[in-house]
């Protein structure tokens, strides 16, 4: 007890390092110890007792120890395949192949994790990689095809110096101690001066480049260093990561670049497509689906999935978990028909970087429970004269002080020039339009009676002739306001489920069959869509329709807040499905 009568709790770290703050042990963070025969009591735990060459296991009640085969690994690299930097080592193929089994001994200075399976003895000393079990430098037009990577306790494969045009194609990566892939590893290589956590390659051309990880399942990585990720990449060119099954990690799905601020490195110009990320975040937080750091000009992220990003319970401190976390720096980022939803955070998160640094264009983010998908602008959907139609459907009304939603709309909010919208207030309907930018030219259309209905499916339009702005509930109309001047066309992006700012998402609703059109709508042509005929004439954009798929007569209908609808939409193996673009046409 101090003088002062407050207790004072001594942390000591068994690793031997105390290292970066938030990686440290303290008071009032949940802690994981092992490595005590005390701890010893529940079927599938062992200890082994390294002075006296004893291994203590308490078997599972299907396991006969007699006959029970018990594997200790040796080495911590399987395979080294090392070429020269002018004379590479070319066109290996592994088909079939199972690397398993290798240790990774903790360094003589202790262990301390900075993020992805890189730490250092202290936050000032150089920093370290951890060995991979299958080395690649120097290595080029190498291929592992249908191979396993399991029960490796350094990370899997590093494909590090001069690596190009390589190929991980259809391998299971699992039990994997610290990231399952890795292309842009450093742990050979001549670095740049810094030797620090994001050192670059001393020689550009060192980069890797061309090099590829598609069609794998990778699971159950980062078993020990719970910072390490499925796939991570930096300090490398034109790496495609595409169709892969990410799931079931402490940590973050896939991690793109390595650099804490907007400074060029050699990362640049990687793809990461169709891949679906579920069930990630389990223990730690500060992370997301996929995970960015660094300016990485020409890097496209594209029709990827991403869904239950958790919060456990003892991930102490650190911010909310996300989708996508845009973390420092990032930037020159391409976004196009991502899906994400069931999100602990936010469906997006910047950290020292902001949206306006990228390209969004058609992604899917429900953020919770609210939907929200995000067009890009384009000249076609800036009309002089225009309709927004949709179909809705509330469980909830609005609730709070401000009861507005956006049901759909383009440019910022209603001061914005060029913004036009249809929303709800509460219960009724209503429109609003911006004919110039600020306050003294919103217009807004608001309907007097409560037309809404909780549980049913609603159509909801929003016209402006040129002269006046409407809005109609199931084809009466329900607002009316004269404005009588030429509306100022703006450029910025249209998006459903919430303001297009991102102020007050929707809640309870399931939004379908967006379209817009170069005109306005008579109520007449409205009655026609409700009883379910064709579009009329002038439609510019649909998102979220009903579209009949190739070949079938069923009609699928693809709404914001229903996940197998989402699916249908946005799952880029569903071949057979039509998306129509932002012209309405079907690609």
């Amino acid at each position: 007890m101090a003088s002062n009568d407050v207790t004072r709790l001594a942390t000591v770290t068994p690793m031997g390092v105390i290292g970066h703050e938030w990686t440290t042990a303290s008071p009032g963070r949940a802690a994981f110890i092992e490595g005590g025969r005390f701890f010893l009591d529940k079927p599938g735990e062992w200890f082994l007792d390294r002075a006296a060459g004893v291994l203590h296991y308490i078997p599972l009640s299907s396991e006969d120890p007699s006959t029970a085969v018990v594997v200790a690994p040796l080495l911590t690299r399987l395979v080294a395949i090392v070429g020269e930097k002018r004379n590479p080592v070319r066109n290996l193929r592994f088909m079939g192949i199972r690397f398993e089994n290798a240790d990774f001994p903790l360094p003589a200075f202790g262990y301390s994790e900075i993020q992805a399976a890189h730490y250092q003895p202290a936050t000032t000393a150089p920093a370290h990689v951890q060995s991979v079990a299958v080395e690649c430098d120097w290595a080029e037009g190498c291929r592992f095809e249908g191979c396993r990577f399991a029960h490796l306790n350094g990370s899997g494969i590093g494909l590090g110096p001069g690596c190009r045009k390589n190929a991980i194609v259809g391998c299971t990566i699992e039990d994997i101690g610290g990231n399952g892939v890795m292309i842009g590893w450093r742990g050979t290589g001549k670095l740049s001066a810094s030797g620090g956590l994001d050192a670059d390659w001393a020689d550009p051309a060192d980069a890797p480049a061309s090099n590829e990880v598609v069609n794998c399942h990778i699971r159950r990585c980062a078993a020990d260093s719970r910072g390490g990720v499925g796939i991570w990449t930096a300090f490398s060119t034109d790496t495609r990561i595409a169709h892969n099954l990410v799931h079931d990690l402490p940590y973050t799905g896939i991690s793109v670049g390595f650099r804490w601020n907007s400074d060029p490195t050699s990362q640049a110009r990687c793809v990461v497509e169709y891949n679906h990320i579920y069930d990630v975040m389990k223990q730690l937080a500060d992370g997301g689906g996929i995970y960015t750091l660094g300016f990485q000009p020409g890097t496209t992220l594209r029709g990827n999935r991403i869904h239950d990003v958790l919060r456990s319970e003892y991930a102490h401190g650190g911010a909310a978990n996300n989708g996508f976390f845009v973390d420092e720096g990032s930037k020159g980022f391409l976004f196009v028909s991502n899906l994400v939803y069931r999100t602990s955070g936010g469906a997006v998160r910047f950290n020292q970087c902001n949206r306006e640094w990228h390209t969004w264009t058609d992604n899917v983010f429900q953020d919770g429970q609210p939907a929200m998908l995000e067009v890009a602008h384009a000249a076609s959907l800036e009309p002089e004269r225009l309709t927004i139609e949709a179909w809705v459907q509330l469980s909830e009304f609005p609730r709070g002080k401000d009861t507005r939603r956006w049901i759909a709309g383009k440019n910022g909010n209603e001061w914005i020039e060029g913004h036009y919208a249809l929303i709800i207030d509460g219960k009724r309907v209503g429109a609003y339009l911006n004919i110039g930018g600020g306050q003294a030219n919103a217009f807004a259309a608001l309907g007097d009676k409560e037309v809404l209905k909780a549980g049913r499916r609603q159509h909801l339009a929003m016209t402006f002739d040129g002269a006046v702005l409407k809005a109609y509930c199931d084809g009466v109309l329900a607002a009316s306001l004269a404005v009588n001047r030429k509306r100022v066309p703006g450029n910025g992006p249209f998006a459903v489920g919430r303001r297009p700012d991102g102020f007050l998402p929707i809640e309870g609703a399931t939004i379908g069959d967006v379209r817009l059109y170069n005109r306005a709508l008579s109520p007449e042509e409205m009655s026609v869509r409700i009883r379910g005929g064709d579009a009329p004439t002038g439609c510019v954009g649909t998102w979220l329709g009903r579209r009949k798929p190739q070949g079938t007569g069923a009609v699928v209908e693809v709404e914001a807040g229903l996940e197998p609808a989402f699916r249908a939409r946005m799952t880029p193996h569903v071949d057979d499905l039509p998306v129509t673009n932002a012209a309405g046409k079907e690609d």
